[in-house]
Formats: C-alpha cells, structure tokens, sequence
C-alpha cells in the first residue's frame, strides 16, 4: 500500500527466530531507506534496527534482500511491555495458549531517510486497536509520514513463532 508503486517493497517472508531476532527477505525494485515495525495489533508494537541503529537511516540496494532485524532498547510501545523474546518464548509454551501472539512485520520504503525521532514519535501515538489490516495500515502511514518524500510499504506475519525449545 501507499502512493509509490516504485518503491513497493515486496515482503517475500518474516521470520522471528531466537533471542527475538526477525529475518525479512524483502525484493526492492530500485534502492530505498526501509524502515521495519513488528506489530502485534491490539498488543504491541515494536521499531526493528539493525547494528544498534533504527531501521530507515541506511539505504538499501535492489533486488531481493535478507535483512536481519532486531528490536531496539527503549523503543517499543506495548500495553504490557513485552519484547520480542518474552512473545517468543510465551508462542513456544504450549502451556500457555491464551498468550499466543500472532506478529506481522511492516516494511515502509522511502527514497529519503527516515528521521529517527520522528519515525518512533509518529509510530508510538498510533492506536493499536482494530483490525490486523486497519492497525497495520495506520503504523505504515505514521512511518512513512516521517519522510516527507515518496514512499510504499508492505507487511506480513511472522512465522517461525511457535517453535520449541
């Protein structure tokens, strides 16, 4: 979704894997800024970086792309402040099915940088209640409003959830 077909990032796969790293394997039709957000609708939200940085401050090239994710210290807004290793190991406890959480991850290409206070300012004010499309097209918008350029996003789940221990 968004007005810039160019930029579409095609999201090919996500996977949340240990220790609450997520892999994107994402196709770029021309190189753009990528700014991720795993988003867990009516739970939590969490801003993904790579090396200690946010997502969308480096550009990254065409084709298709193995992004290795993680979540970043004090950038995530979450209801019952989860991070991405404690859904991980909740989704890996058959004990527990009422805690299972489904993720998605959004991507939001840019052909600018993200800017990075902006980016979480926009992302956490938005209201994570409602359905998974209307929640995840609400944090797209708010991400790619932090551009002020050309921008397109797309999202899917996470898989690789459940796995056990």
């Amino acid at each position: 979704f968004g007005p810039t077909t160019k930029l579409s990032p095609g999201v090919q796969s996500a996977n949340l894997g240990r220790d609450g790293i997520v892999t994107v394997r994402v196709t770029l039709k021309s190189p753009a800024y990528l700014a991720a957000v795993a988003v867990f609708p009516n739970q939590s939200m969490i801003p993904l970086g790579t090396s200690g940085r946010p997502s969308g401050t480096d550009k990254t090239a065409a084709g298709v792309q193995a992004l290795v994710l993680h979540q970043l210290p004090a950038l995530q807004k979450s209801a019952s402040d989860w991070t991405l290793q404690d859904i991980e190991r909740c989704n890996a406890n058959p004990r527990y099915p009422r805690c299972q959480q489904q993720g998605q991850v959004v991507i939001v290409a840019s052909d600018s940088p993200f800017v990075t206070r902006e980016l979480i300012d926009n992302i956490t004010a938005v209201d994570l209640h409602g359905s998974d499309a209307d929640v995840i097209r609400r944090i797209g918008e708010a991400a790619a409003h932090t551009t002020g350029a050309s921008w397109s996003a797309s999202a899917t789940s996470m898989t690789g959830m459940v796995a056990p221990y």
